[in-house]
């Protein structure tokens, strides 16, 4: 049985700041903190994003090749981490830590196509996907098409509730849509948590988003424009709740006013419900 709630909205612009890194080739495997590890990554995929090169890799090779560049120091950098958290890294499968590298990649390589994605909407202006200024939306005015909204946010009901084996709790707490210079509409989706079907994953999963990222909090993003649903790097891609890696794909849809937030643990996004048998909690503005 689905039930429904309020969401609140915030309609502004954007105005980022800027992120630093330690260079990849600085860094001291043995002495270097999560963080730094995650900020040479982040700055390896930001030049890997705007590449324009014919010869560019595929995400799926770029990733690959992240993770074994770094695999090292990140196996250093994470068990500092969870021993600190009194989680075993060692009691981890081989496969268990390599799906927590990807995880750690993938999220990093997310934030930087969305900061390219926006960087591009607002005339290459440094952006900051951690807060922006409120300014008068350009709504007010003629410079924008009225782009239809997305009014409705199915999640499956597990991903709040939890059931056995799975925490739960995880539910969207806030909307905000951001309207770009462009005329792109930016919805920006903030859940409590994301959980792992993994326990051991899920656990460690955690430490490392707050130790990188200053928050458990899930964040994704995807955008109604004059083409229609544009989910950057945020795509289901046919995944159904329980896949192991989320898909983080991108892809456009025709508009639609309701969109199902929890195809994935992770919260991969599509019009299109992965899980008709499961039971949905909706979300409306």
């Amino acid at each position: 049985m689905n039930n429904s709630k309020i969401l609140s909205i915030i309609t502004a612009i954007a105005v980022f700041g800027s992120i630093g890194y330690v260079a990849a080739e600085n860094l001291d495997k043995e002495n270097t903190d999560l963080k730094s590890i995650a900020d040479a990554i982040s700055k390896d995929l930001e030049a890997y994003v705007k590449d324009d090169s014919e010869s560019k890799p595929t995400e799926e090779v770029k990733i690959q090749e992240i993770k074994e560049e770094y695999s090292e120091a990140l196996d250093i950098g994470i068990k500092k981490v969870l021993d600190d958290a009194k989680i075993d890294y060692n009691s981890g499968t081989d496969s268990e830590k390599d799906i927590l590298k990807q995880l750690l990649i993938q999220e990093e390589l997310k934030w930087k196509k969305i900061e390219d994605y926006d960087r591009k909407a607002n005339a290459d202006e440094d952006l900051d996907k951690q807060s922006f200024n409120i300014i008068p939306p350009v709504y007010a005015s003629n410079s924008c098409p009225t782009l239809p909204e997305v009014r409705s946010f199915k999640q499956v009901t597990i991903d709040i509730t939890g059931q056995s084996g799975f925490e739960g709790g995880n539910q969207l707490s806030n909307v905000s849509r951001i309207i770009m210079p462009n005329c792109d509409v930016k919805y920006t989706l903030s859940f409590i948590d994301e959980d792992h079907p993994n326990p051991w994953i899920d656990a460690s999963y955690d430490q490392i988003r707050l130790v990188i990222h200053e928050r458990i909090a899930d964040i994704e993003v995807f955008y109604v424009t004059l083409s229609g649903i544009y989910f950057d790097d945020t795509w289901s891609q046919g995944q159904d709740f329980f896949v192991w890696v989320g898909p983080h794909g991108t892809f456009t849809r025709p508009f639609s006013s309701t969109v199902y937030v929890s195809n994935t643990w992770n919260h991969n996004f599509d019009i299109v419900d992965e899980n008709p048998g499961m039971s949905k909690f909706t979300w409306l503005l």
